[in-house]
């Protein structure tokens, strides 16, 4: 697949459901990070889920940005 262990960005409504009919049909795990830009909290968290998603090949990491997808 190609994406194992890095967090996917979703920059389009089409972008997040192929990633939602990936997990769906692969019936893995999906962890989505619903994040902003101007948000504090988000940005240190970030590192952390890259970090997790090399970890965690098996499990799908997804971030939106709510600014960009409501």
């Amino acid at each position: 697949m190609g994406d194992e262990g890095q967090v996917m960005s979703c920059h389009s409504t089409e972008a997040w459901e192929d990633q939602l009919a990936k997990a769906n049909d692969s019936k893995k795990l999906m962890v989505v990070d619903f994040t902003a830009s101007w948000c504090p909290p988000c940005r240190l968290i970030a590192p952390f889920l890259a970090e997790l998603a090399k970890k965690l090949p098996q499990v799908i990491f997804v971030k939106v940005d709510v600014d960009e997808l409501k």
